[in-house]
């Protein structure tokens, strides 16, 4: 058996695939595929065909390929073409998280409520856009959360008094949620330590 280049081509409207040993331009397959045959069986269709010189595994193979080559294919996330060569990799982008993309679509999605004021949108944006890179999974990691949203919106916090009270209300429906202590938001929001370091910021 010896290896040769196959060309494939794609025959009345993707229903037909012709494949070509370049090497012998007499020998060709003709494989005639119908919807049925595709998602009608469990067994692969094409492991009947023959061609000489070409394994029944590699002939399935090469046809699936020529298929998926054929199709465009779109990101889950981004909704972006996406070339045959990212579809068939190994990498799996699904998880990944755009946070610019990330964002925009939740400023997109605050700005349609209408009974919000803009300070609260603009908490619930940096609360989500915080949540979101910090990767804050559990209720348990929501105390952490606070105090290190508190440290690193601090500054902006104090130089907006519609924010500050804001943030306190929202910490106030966290304790009513059972997720967050008193002594924990007395300690975030009125502590002179953290106070202190708000303004020197």
């Amino acid at each position: 058996m010896h290896s040769c280049l196959l060309k494939l081509t794609c025959l009345n409207e993707d229903k037909c695939i012709l494949i070509q040993n370049s090497s012998n331009s007499l020998l060709m397959l003709q494989v005639i595929i119908s919807a049925e045959e595709i998602g009608a069986k469990e067994k692969s269709p094409y492991n009947s065909y023959t061609c000489s010189g070409i394994s029944t595994s590699s002939l399935s193979h090469i046809i699936r390929r020529t298929l998926l080559q054929k199709r465009q294919f779109f990101h889950s996330h981004r909704a972006q073409p996406m070339a045959i060569d990212q579809v068939m990799s190994d990498r799996d982008s699904e998880d990944e998280v755009d946070d610019d993309v990330a964002d925009f679509e939740d400023r997109r999605m605050l700005d349609d409520f209408v009974d919000v004021t803009k300070d609260e949108k603009q908490i619930m944006h940096l609360w989500n856009s915080f949540v979101r890179k910090q990767r804050v999974l559990a209720d348990g990691h929501i105390a952490w959360a606070c105090e290190a949203f508190s440290k690193l919106h601090g500054r902006d916090l104090v130089k907006a008094p519609a924010l500050i009270w804001c943030w306190r209300l929202f910490m106030i429906k966290l304790w009513n949620h059972g997720v967050l202590d008193k002594i924990r938001i007395i300690c975030f929001l009125f502590s002179p330590t953290v106070l202190e370091s708000w303004n020197h910021e």
